[in-house]
């Protein structure tokens, strides 16, 4: 009712119509997006009411009455709107006015928020056990022999086919998952005495299996053949000129990593900065002879226990920066030690390395235990988020968000299996909890099929393996054009690259100098034109002049695709995570949720509405890709082809969305997609696998396969 007298009123009263804009503007900057999401009844009733809000958002916009200026508020309101709705149908209609008007309104704002926004990653797989069965394998352990009072160490990684484990008392081991033609918990290949009585830790990352233990120094790690299990020969290239280059792991707890600020500044005295990535390193098999040698650089490591592990991508490891000590209080060198003063925390962090350049130090993250609330005269000690014995019997693993570390029973304080969990963001103890299933004491994170691989232990040798189901989908891996291995050049994130390119972002997000008075000049003239002045023809290519040179991207139309693309290109980048096929199915698979709740952030929307958006943007941009000759390729021809492959993408979230929930539609009569653009589809999937588009080196990629 509320915009049905705002509507009225502003048709009379132009500058109503730009107070409220102004004030909905003021109002939703300070709201963090998603806000308004929810999947609650009162969410839903909401929702149907801010459809209103946006509708008539959109009859601002194209009205002919609306000036420049309220069209501009009214764009940036809407794009708003949708950001803190999560809403996809707003987000495609921030695109088809674009296409349509193709305003110059600054966006910059809206955009960054939607490029920073991404699904929250974390780990949460205790007790969704998805599959279980015995490793099948004859153990070195008689079936007679005593339990030990600890916990035999096992490690464990996998490629997304198979699970590697490595036992003290077992040896090396690769085992089906399941996945790839593999049966889960079949034993295809079994050294029996590879480095048995050994602590090591595995990695898997990026095609290459990497072994790490105390035994193995200097070295701190060596690469082992994922097919024949057989180490391989010569040393893996890790030397850099960076103080936090990769180092070993040894036994003396007294040799600290130098954290402190002394340390570390003269750490950056002798090699440069820890947190600088070295420019110069690069893929390499033979050591590089400039800068310290590594002698230097290992005597500024921890020398203990560092266990590795990895989420696919990268290479981590958790140690103890700094030993626990006692600072004294005064200069007196005959002050008792019950007399001295603070006690100096022992602390712990995570070091990640790139594998891609030489091992390169990427950051450092400290872990920090909540703190206890302590009263004047308590002289009591702070909780550490670690302890020593964790390092030695513990298990790491990470998805790249969260780090999950499981302690065994009698490690720490207390005498149950728990579970520590830390944000990697920023160090924090986001909780601990008790697992109900005790017998699963080592994990692993397998990024190719979401799951956590999970081993039961008998303090004699280990029986079954277990893959837990994780609730929520990381974002993809992205690589640079140097690793041409795995460099995807349709990536979603790519593509956004391209667009930011082409609208002259910076690396915070916001337009270029030249950008932003392009714009500025852009808005005076259509000010003057709306208020009947009339200007020439020069003084349009003047004002849209930047030193002296056009600028593509001040040009209204090519930056109204650019803007598009940009944000197509983010709405299929979080797709990826919110709407994972995999996701949805697990989504419902046991319950049966309302018609309305049939959306995901950003990304799914089950409208009518946004079907006809997506038809439309397909429409659009088509010619681009099937219609062009190769001598006639333009920049905007590429930006074209680039937002019919993302809208494809989008497309593909929500067709399986209706799929998935079709029985529930067609129980409320609801036909998604519609018949008509069902059957324009077909067509266009037809025109495609029909056709030869034209290829280049650089864009050959662009096919049905990258959707």
């Amino acid at each position: 009712m509320l915009i049905s007298l705002l509507r009225e009123a502003s048709e009379h009263n132009a500058k109503l119509k730009e107070d409220t804009l102004e004030f909905l503007l003021d109002l939703f900057t300070e709201v963090k997006p998603l806000s308004l999401w929810g999947t609650s009844q009162i969410d839903i009733v909401l929702d149907k009411s801010l459809h209103t809000v946006a509708n008539y958002l959109e009859e601002v916009i194209v009205s002919d009455k609306t000036g420049p200026v309220a069209k501009n508020r009214a764009l940036k309101v809407l794009f708003s709107l949708g950001m803190l709705r999560g809403s996809l149908p707003n987000l495609l209609s921030v695109v088809n006015i674009q296409r349509r008007l193709n305003l110059t309104t600054d966006l910059s704002a809206e955009m960054r928020l939607l490029s920073e926004a991404k699904a929250d990653s974390h780990l949460e797989f205790e007790g969704k056990i998805k599959a279980q069965t015995k490793v099948f394998f004859r153990s070195a352990v008689p079936a007679d022999a005593k339990a030990g009072d600890k916990h035999t160490y096992l490690t464990l990684t996998s490629d997304g086919r198979y699970i590697y484990i490595h036992s003290e008392v077992e040896g090396l081991l690769k085992v089906g998952s399941g996945h790839g033609h593999t049966m889960l918990g079949k034993v295809y290949k079994h050294i029996s005495d590879y480095r048995l009585k050994e602590r090591g830790t595995l990695a898997y990352v990026l095609g290459h299996l990497y072994f790490r233990s105390q035994r193995i120094s200097p070295a701190p790690l060596i690469e082992i053949d994922p097919d024949t299990l057989e180490e391989l020969p010569g040393p893996v290239a890790y030397d850099t000129v960076c103080p936090n280059s990769l180092y070993p792991e040894l036994s003396n707890p007294e040799i600290e990593f130098p954290h402190d600020a002394t340390h570390r500044t003269e750490a950056e005295k002798l090699v440069g900065s820890p947190t600088t990535p070295n420019p110069g390193a690069q893929r390499s098999t033979a050591p590089k002879k400039d800068g310290p040698s590594k002698r230097d650089l290992r005597l500024l490591r921890p020398a203990q226990r560092s266990p590795m592990f990895t989420e696919g991508r990268y290479i981590y490891l958790v140690s103890q920066w700094t030993v626990e000590a006692r600072q004294r209080s005064g200069d007196s060198d005959d002050e008792e030690e019950g007399d001295s003063g603070e006690i100096r925390q022992a602390r712990f962090g995570v070091d990640i390395y790139d594998p891609l350049s030489d091992f390169e130090h990427v950051r450092s993250v400290e872990l920090l235990a909540a703190p206890k609330q302590k009263g004047p005269k308590d002289k009591s000690k702070q909780p550490t988020a670690l302890g020593v014995k964790t390092l030695d019997q513990g298990s790491f693993i990470t998805n790249g968000t969260w780090l999950a570390v499981i302690v065994p029973p009698g490690v720490e304080e207390g005498t149950e299996l728990k579970i520590k969990y830390f944000d990697l963001k920023d160090g924090r103890l986001l909780s601990t909890s008790t697992p109900k299933e005790k017998s699963f004491i080592y994990f692993s994170y397998d990024h190719a099929n979401n799951v956590v691989w999970g081993i039961s232990e008998t303090k004699k040798t280990f029986e079954s393996i277990a893959a837990f189901s994780n609730e929520t989908v990381p974002e993809k891996f992205s690589f640079d054009e140097d690793d041409e291995e795995f460099y995807q050049p349709c990536d979603n994130k790519r593509i956004i690259e391209i667009a930011k390119e082409s609208l002259g972002f910076d690396e915070e997000g916001e337009t270029t100098l030249d950008g932003r008075r392009a714009e500025k000049a852009s808005e005076e003239l259509q000010t003057l034109l709306s208020l009947g002045f009339e200007v020439s023809t020069s003084e349009l290519q003047a004002k849209s002049r930047i030193g002296g040179q056009t600028s593509s991207a001040a040009q209204p139309e090519y930056a109204s695709k650019a803007t598009q693309l940009f944000i197509l290109a983010n709405i299929a980048r979080l797709g990826e995570s919110f709407a994972s096929l995999d996701y949805q199915r697990n989504d419902y698979t046991d319950r049966a949720p309302n018609l309305e709740s049939y959306r995901k952030p950003y990304c799914v929307h089950l409208l009518p509405k946004v079907f006809t958006y997506l038809e439309d943007c397909l429409e659009a941009n088509a010619h681009s890709f099937f219609d062009v000759k190769e001598s006639a390729i333009t920049d905007e021809t590429l930006l074209g082809q680039y937002s019919l492959l993302v809208t494809l993408r989008i497309l593909k979230y929500n067709l399986a969305a209706a799929e998935l929930f079709s029985e529930h539609m067609k129980k409320a009569d609801v036909e998604l997609p519609p018949q008509r653009f069902a059957l324009r589809l077909r067509d266009l999937v037809f025109q495609i696998l029909d056709s030869r588009p034209y290829e280049t080196k650089e864009y050959e990629d662009l096919s049905l396969i990258h959707i």
